[in-house]
Protein backbone atom coordinates (compact mmCIF):
# COMPACT_ATOMS: atom_id res chain seq x y z
CA UNK A 1 0.00 0.00 0.00
CA UNK A 2 2.86 2.42 1.08
CA UNK A 3 4.22 1.88 -2.39
CA UNK A 4 0.84 2.63 -4.01
CA UNK A 5 0.56 6.27 -2.12
CA UNK A 6 4.62 6.77 -3.27
CA UNK A 7 3.43 6.76 -6.88
CA UNK A 8 0.50 8.38 -6.33
CA UNK A 9 3.06 11.23 -4.76
CA UNK A 10 4.94 11.33 -7.43
CA UNK A 11 2.27 11.26 -10.15
CA UNK A 12 0.51 14.35 -8.75
CA UNK A 13 4.15 15.83 -8.50
CA UNK A 14 5.25 15.30 -11.82
CA UNK A 15 1.67 17.01 -12.84
CA UNK A 16 2.02 19.95 -10.30
CA UNK A 17 5.62 20.76 -11.86
CA UNK A 18 5.48 19.76 -15.08
CA UNK A 19 1.52 20.56 -15.75
CA UNK A 20 1.58 17.13 -17.57
CA UNK A 21 0.69 13.81 -16.40
CA UNK A 22 3.54 11.50 -15.93
CA UNK A 23 4.66 9.77 -18.81
CA UNK A 24 4.17 5.79 -18.53
CA UNK A 25 3.23 5.84 -14.73
CA UNK A 26 2.36 1.60 -15.49
CA UNK A 27 5.44 1.06 -16.39
CA UNK A 28 7.21 1.40 -12.99
CA UNK A 29 7.94 -1.64 -11.14
CA UNK A 30 6.97 -1.28 -7.57
CA UNK A 31 9.50 -3.46 -5.66
CA UNK A 32 8.81 -4.10 -1.71
CA UNK A 33 12.56 -4.07 -0.30
CA UNK A 34 11.01 -5.34 3.37
CA UNK A 35 13.01 -4.16 6.24
CA UNK A 36 16.68 -4.66 4.92
CA UNK A 37 16.92 -1.71 4.15
CA UNK A 38 19.57 0.82 6.01
CA UNK A 39 18.74 3.61 8.30
CA UNK A 40 19.96 7.20 8.21
CA UNK A 41 21.26 8.28 11.63
CA UNK A 42 21.42 12.00 11.20
CA UNK A 43 19.73 15.24 9.73
CA UNK A 44 22.57 15.39 7.02
CA UNK A 45 23.04 12.55 4.95
CA UNK A 46 20.32 11.97 3.08
CA UNK A 47 21.65 13.16 -0.45
CA UNK A 48 24.51 10.39 0.13
CA UNK A 49 21.97 7.77 0.98
CA UNK A 50 19.71 8.63 -2.05
CA UNK A 51 22.11 8.31 -3.91
CA UNK A 52 23.82 4.89 -2.85
CA UNK A 53 20.11 3.73 -2.91
CA UNK A 54 19.99 4.16 -6.30
CA UNK A 55 23.75 3.09 -7.26
CA UNK A 56 22.97 -0.07 -4.87
CA UNK A 57 19.31 -0.86 -6.57
CA UNK A 58 20.83 -0.03 -10.34
CA UNK A 59 23.28 -2.80 -9.50
CA UNK A 60 21.24 -5.23 -8.19
CA UNK A 61 22.86 -5.03 -5.23
CA UNK A 62 22.35 -5.76 -1.58
CA UNK A 63 21.81 -2.86 0.63
CA UNK A 64 24.97 -3.91 2.83
CA UNK A 65 25.76 -0.24 3.98
CA UNK A 66 25.01 1.75 7.27
CA UNK A 67 25.77 5.26 8.21
CA UNK A 68 29.57 4.31 9.15
CA UNK A 69 30.09 4.52 5.21
CA UNK A 70 28.87 8.16 4.65
CA UNK A 71 32.33 9.47 5.08
CA UNK A 72 33.65 7.21 2.21
CA UNK A 73 30.37 7.39 0.34
CA UNK A 74 30.94 11.36 0.68
CA UNK A 75 34.98 11.24 -0.40
CA UNK A 76 33.86 8.97 -3.54
CA UNK A 77 31.44 10.90 -5.03
CA UNK A 78 33.26 14.11 -4.43
CA UNK A 79 36.28 12.26 -6.66
CA UNK A 80 33.78 11.29 -8.86
CA UNK A 81 32.36 14.93 -9.56
CA UNK A 82 35.55 16.23 -9.79
CA UNK A 83 36.84 13.72 -12.34
CA UNK A 84 33.81 13.86 -14.23
CA UNK A 85 33.19 10.06 -14.30
CA UNK A 86 31.79 7.52 -11.84
CA UNK A 87 33.93 4.91 -10.73
CA UNK A 88 33.00 1.23 -9.71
Amino acid sequence: NVLQILLRYLKDEHENKKKSPMPDPEDYKLISLGRSIPQQQNCSDCGVFMSQFLNYLSSNDAFNFSQSHMPNFRMKMCLEILNKQLFD
